[in-house]
């Protein structure tokens, strides 16, 4: 599966987070620093290992499980706010 950002999501950073805006059902969501970092590397389409590589090379001490799982609810959860497109 790939993962890719939607054309009517605004984003806009706030700190170390980001705040995405859909344009079409009005709604805000704010992403902490990990869910921002993640944000920032789907501005190309990516694989689940693709961004969980990308997380264990910023945060090298943790368990590449936890970080692939970490991963996996950060994209279900934007997908069921229908804030990321999921390609087969």
């Amino acid at each position: 599966m790939l993962y890719s950002r939607p054309s009517h999501i605004e984003t806009s950073p706030v700190g170390d987070r980001v705040v995405l805006y859909d344009t079409v059902s009005r709604k805000a969501v704010v992403l902490n620093p990990t869910g921002a970092f993640l944000w920032a590397q789907l501005s190309t389409r990516s694989s689940v290992d693709e961004l969980a590589q990308k997380l264990q090379e910023r945060f090298a001490g943790v368990e590449a499980a936890r970080l692939r799982a970490d991963v996996e609810a950060c994209l279900q959860s934007l997908i069921a706010q229908q804030l990321l497109h999921q390609e087969a």
